[in-house]
């Protein structure tokens, strides 16, 4: 969003690389044993404009916000706006400032603009201004709450921008898949997907299902979400999807938490039982809804952080219920250099199975979702557990 805002603002968007923690530089320990680099190149996530690629002609915008001949600035990374913006030539934004001159309401709880009206107001103030060199300090330009269901509203806009039409994973992401194309279907059909233009509707691995069955963390986490009465939001509430959580905010707030279990540890923290079941009426659902058995779904995909126990009884039950092949992420062959970015690995197999099944409380399913709904896949191949 971010670089989304840069864009509409006609400004170059300043990358940072992903820190796992940015008050300590040094190696990271996750669950007590796994040591990973803190700092790590937004490159070798992903390309494309938000990452410094080029937009192409006719992309730039002009003062009053339209699209203009040229094309828009290059991203750029902080190492650069450090070289080229020195503090003298820079001109400094206090996000609260601003939003308050425009007008702008930005809450986590009670009455807020919408995350559309956050984008066009604040772009447009950045517009106005001569200076080459803005820094916004203070709050964040977006809260937690812009991701909710209020940013939808700035989707009319998301896919016609660069920034996702154009969006790409990094060489490194796409060499994992295409090293480890066997275990989603045919070998000869990869042909570096993630450079193909999200303009068509496209089925680029058939037959596989991708499924996103969060564990670890989420084992706590689930029940803090009852805990709150959250609900399935942002990029996971377009309203044409086929699934929804089958409580509102409402509904939910006005139920006990023992009231509301039976409701979100299906759809949070499946059983095996629960997960084959599931997936097995996607299968059946998907592949009636083609003509003639086009549709048919053969593999099966879990992005997951699940332990090695519940993986072995999963797929086993899987396979019994008639599964040809079950690969999960444990199970990719990964080099060295690229153990930093797998979960990006993960992210792009779900974007391009046939079908993605997610966890609609999960911010990475909501990603998933995006960008499939860049590429205009079926609406019905996105399914929630």
């Amino acid at each position: 969003m971010s670089a989304q805002l840069a864009y509409m603002s006609n400004r170059a968007y300043v990358f940072q690389p992903y820190m796992w923690n940015i008050s300590n530089p040094e190696p990271v320990e996750l669950d007590g044993r796994h040591y990973r680099t803190n700092i790590i190149p937004l490159n070798a996530f992903l390309s494309g404009p938000a990452a410094g690629g080029r937009f192409g002609p006719g992309t730039g915008i002009d003062k009053h916000g339209e699209r203009a001949a040229w094309e828009a600035p290059r991203s750029v990374s902080y190492d650069w706006y450090d070289e080229v913006c020195p503090e003298e030539r820079r001109k400094y934004l206090d996000c609260g400032e601003l939003r308050a001159k425009m007008g702008l309401i930005e809450s986590d709880r009670g009455l807020a603009n919408t995350t559309r009206e956050m984008l066009e107001g604040i772009s447009k103030a950045l517009l106005e201004i001569d200076e080459p060199c803005v820094t916004l300090t203070g709050d964040h330009v977006f809260t937690f709450s812009a991701f909710s269901n209020r940013v939808l509203s700035t989707w009319d806009l998301l896919q016609h921008s660069p920034i996702l039409t154009k969006f790409s994973w990094s060489p490194l992401v796409r060499g994992i898949v295409a090293r480890n194309m066997h275990l989603f279907g045919d070998v000869s059909r990869w042909d570096d997907l993630s450079s193909r233009p999200r303009t068509t509707q496209t089925t680029d691995i058939p037959g596989l299902l991708a499924l996103h069955l969060r564990r670890g963390d989420f084992i706590e986490h689930c029940d803090n979400l009852n805990h709150w009465a959250s609900v399935w939001g942002g990029w996971n509430s377009f309203s044409g999807y086929r699934d929804r959580f089958p409580l509102t905010l409402a509904q939910a707030a006005n139920m006990t938490y023992e009231e509301r279990l039976p409701y979100y540890l299906p759809h949070c923290l499946p059983t095996v039982e629960e997960v084959v079941y599931r997936l097995h009426i996607v299968r059946r659902e998907w592949e009636l809804g083609g003509r003639d058995g086009e549709r048919k779904l053969k593999r099966a995909y879990l992005l997951t952080n699940a332990e090695p126990e519940f993986k072995k009884e999963l797929r086993e039950r899987l396979m019994a219920d008639g599964w040809e092949h079950v690969a999960m992420t444990s199970d990719l062959l990964i080099e060295q250099p690229e153990v930093e970015v797998d979960l990006a690995a993960d992210m792009m197999i779900g974007e391009y199975a046939e079908v993605f099944v997610g966890n609609g409380f999960s911010s990475l399913t909501a990603n998933i979702n995006l960008l499939r709904m860049a590429r205009k896949v079926h609406m019905d191949s996105i399914r929630f557990l």
